[in-house]
C-alpha cells in the first residue's frame, strides 16, 4: 500500500503548528506544563492526580483551563466542544 505524498500546504501547516504549539507551551506555568506532559504521555486525570498528589478535581480544573487557553491562543473557539 502506497501512501500519498504530503502536499506542500499540509507540511507548512504542520510545521507552523509545531512552532506555535511550542510558543503556547512557553505561556504555561510549571504545573500546567507538567500536567500537559503527563496528558501527552497518555495518563488520565486520576493518574496525574495520584502522581502529583493533588486532588482529582484540581487536575480536572487545570485540564479545563489548559483547553480554554489552547483554544484561545490558536483562536479555535468555533471548534470547541462543551
Amino acid at each position: 500500500m502506497t501512501s500519498k505524498p504530503w502536499k506542500k500546504e499540509a507540511v507548512e501547516e504542520q510545521i507552523s503548528f509545531q512552532i506555535d504549539f511550542k510558543d503556547w507551551q512557553r505561556t504555561l506555568t510549571a504545573q500546567e506544563k507538567t500536567i500537559l506532559t503527563h496528558l501527552m504521555q497518555g495518563y488520565k486525570a486520576k493518574d496525574i492526580a495520584d502522581i502529583l498528589q493533588l486532588a482529582y478535581q484540581t487536575i480536572r480544573q487545570i485540564i479545563k483551563h489548559l483547553k480554554e487557553r489552547f483554544l484561545e491562543y490558536f483562536r479555535l473557539e468555533e471548534f470547541a466542544y462543551p
